[in-house]
């Protein structure tokens, strides 16, 4: 009889709550932590993908469904589901936190004052209502010029966290995290990362076929310019940290469309490095693509390869238009086996680069990577830059580990020592203080 109550039960969920994520906390309340992926599944069908190979994470976007989820009305962009790695059995994991993107500048665009706040309100609103908590704690930050503000209520069964930050018409974005009643800690302690060195000396993995690499959190980007950004979440959840790559594309003045300046993200999250507590270096810098001598030195040694193979050359004039050198024509033009073998002799070579890799893998400390990539390296499939995370090394192959933000085909992957070399234009330490 009881099993008979419960299946009924699971079946009418998503009947009666249909695609409103409020409607369902407000079902599962007290239970919340015992909803599992199966459950998730049933309450918000054709709306969720897995979002890791470790099947810890469920993701909806708005833009790969017709039906859309709300919270307090609203369409939400993007929800992340996150639950514990056991059992075997990945639908039978339980819940363990809960993230809602409510607007994003990445993702929704601009959204003047009045929208924002308009939202803002109505997710307040509906926060009252589903907690009772009358007397919520209120938080403010500042993490460069960035202002982060925060409301957490204590429910019956959860803290519920409202965090946004916007000022008039320059927005950035609304989120809602959900977490074990009483975990939920002070604004400033949740950015801060909180392993500390000997926390970290058991975090590598040794495989038979001789990899050693770090498990990083997985994050995707989604659609975003935000490569930079999420790859530093990543970093930082895995020393501990609570920012997401919409607080770093805030400091950092990503563009949603166009990406991330590395070198002023790099200066903003140096700024903002003691109130992270982590420390952000330069390992390598590669000045080719920076300014006009570097780029038509870059040429002239793939011209001249060029010309040893038979092949043909790209033409390297480049002429500073506004003050702008733009050389995405010429290329998008190169071989990238040619590339790659033009870019092996620089001031530094891969022997070197593996050995960086190497001391700082076995400190347990990921390395965040920018590179050149190839349009058959890309979902767009042109030629760009790219910022990933080399989370391991094979001295037997010679191979580095990497993992992307693209979602969870791209988690864990190789390449060849001299390809990462050569389309290394930038390696960068995160460490904690």
């Amino acid at each position: 009889m009881h099993k008979m109550f419960i299946v009924s039960m699971l079946t009418m969920l998503p009947v009666l709550r249909g695609h409103s994520l409020d409607s369902f906390l407000e079902e599962r309340g007290r239970r919340l932590w015992d909803t599992t992926g199966r459950m998730v599944l049933k309450s918000f069908p054709d709306a969720l993908g897995w979002n890791a190979a470790d099947f810890t994470q469920m993701r909806y976007t708005a833009d790969s469904v017709r039906q859309k989820l709300t919270f307090a009305g609203i369409p939400l962009p993007e929800v992340i589901f996150y639950y514990n790695d056991k059992p075997a059995d990945n639908l039978s994991r339980k819940l363990v936190s809960l993230q809602v993107s409510v607007f994003n500048r990445g993702d929704c665009g601009p959204w003047d004052k009045k929208r924002f706040q308009e939202a803002l309100s109505a997710v307040e609103r509906r926060l009252n209502e589903l907690t009772r908590d009358r007397n919520p704690s209120k938080s403010r930050r500042f993490l460069g010029q960035a202002r982060i503000e925060q409301i957490t209520w204590r429910a019956s069964g959860y803290d519920a966290s409202l965090r946004w930050s916007g000022r008039g018409d320059e927005n950035e974005y609304i989120t809602l995290l959900f977490a074990e009643r009483g975990s939920t800690g002070k604004l400033g302690e949740e950015i801060r990362a909180s392993l500390n060195r000997s926390e970290l000396r058991d975090r590598k993995i040794k495989e038979r076929d001789g990899t050693i690499r770090l498990e990083i959190p997985p994050v995707t980007q989604g659609g975003k310019g935000y490569c930079v950004g999420a790859t530093i979440e990543r970093v930082l959840k895995y020393f501990g940290s609570e920012v997401d790559q919409h607080i770093i594309a805030q400091i950092a003045e990503s563009d949603a469309r166009l990406g991330t300046s590395i070198e002023v993200a790099l200066q903003a999250l140096k700024n903002a490095g003691r109130k992270l507590n982590v420390r952000i270096q330069d390992v390598y810098v590669d000045g080719s693509f920076a300014t006009l001598d570097g780029l038509n030195n870059l040429f002239e040694k793939y011209n001249r390869l060029a010309r040893q193979k038979h092949m043909p050359e790209v033409d390297g004039t480049l002429q500073p238009r506004g003050g702008v050198i733009d050389p995405s024509d010429q290329l998008a033009r190169l071989d990238p086996s040619l590339f790659i073998a033009s870019r092996q002799k620089r001031e530094r070579g891969a022997k070197w680069f593996m050995q960086e890799i190497r001391n700082n893998i076995d400190r347990s400390y990921p390395l965040c990577w920018s590179l050149v990539v190839f349009p058959e390296d890309t979902h767009q499939g042109r030629f760009g830059f790219h910022m990933r995370i080399i989370n391991g090394y094979n001295l037997k192959n010679n191979t580095i580990i990497y993992t992307d933000t693209w979602g969870p085909e791209s988690t864990t992957k190789t390449m060849p020592l001299d390809e990462a070399w050569a389309k290394t234009t930038h390696l960068i330490l995160v460490s904690p203080r």
